[in-house]
């Protein structure tokens, strides 16, 4: 069976304080004579996040502490975003954004248009690419635009736009350009989790990572005056192997 993995309520996004990096595990051995250190690895590399949120008002607090409850300490699994890198780094920085009107010049209903000027939210693979692969090729983007995606992007792999099961998300190494086709080589680490084919999908607008409590005792609600809530949470990303 399947295991359910829960999403961490939108409406409850955003953080007090937050790290959410991409932690290596490597052997090390020193030797006694010198003291010179010899690393072996890494070994495994895992996404980890430590979130503090902002003070809960009770009401919203309840259903945090609900949400916490459902996942029955480590074994339960959620997806979740880096609240700091939801967008390219290109468009939080320097797209110019744009209203494209309908072509009879009319707007949506309210008042708004086509908004052009952003990177897509997906792209897909270009060809297939292997199971720890660091580079795979990916197609969708503007054509010829320089350095669209950048050193510490995030991407999240989806099989045939199906969100994975296990973490499946990115950061991008180098900045990548699209070239006349609107394609672009992206270097990532880790080395891809599974192997992906062509057509499958890159998210690049609020791309998650599939998580795991640190341990049973994560997300304990701390309640102060004015009945506000605290809550933080240690994650751990979920491997494919595990």
């Amino acid at each position: 069976m399947q295991p359910t993995i829960w999403d961490w309520p939108k409406d409850l996004r955003g953080t007090v304080t937050s790290q959410f990096q991409l932690v290596p595990t490597s052997i090390a051995a020193f030797a006694p004579a010198t003291g010179l250190r010899t690393a072996y690895g890494p070994q495994v590399q895992r996404f980890a996040a430590k979130l503090t949120f902002p003070d809960f008002r009770a009401a919203q607090h309840r259903r945090v502490q609900g949400f916490i409850t459902r996942l029955r300490g480590v074994t339960g699994l959620l997806r979740m975003v880096d609240y700091h890198r939801m967008h390219p780094a290109y468009d939080a920085f320097d797209a110019v954004l744009t209203q494209r009107r309908w072509s009879d010049g009319t707007l949506w209903s309210d008042g708004q248009g086509w908004s052009e000027g952003a990177l897509p939210p997906f792209v897909v693979v270009d060809g297939a690419a292997d199971e720890g692969d660091d580079s795979f090729v990916v197609r969708g983007l503007p054509a010829g635009l320089p350095a669209c995606l950048r050193l510490g992007d995030l991407c999240e792999v989806r099989p045939n736009g199906i969100p994975a099961l296990h973490g499946h998300l990115y950061e991008i190494m180098l900045d990548a350009s699209s070239d006349a086709s609107g394609r672009a080589r992206l270097q990532v680490e880790p080395g891809l989790r599974k192997a992906v084919a062509a057509g499958d999908m890159v998210v690049l607008r609020y791309p998650t990572g599939v998580f795991e409590l640190e341990s049973d005792a994560e997300g304990a609600l701390t309640r102060g005056i004015g009945s506000l809530g605290t809550v933080g949470l240690s994650l751990l990303e979920k491997l494919p192997w595990q």
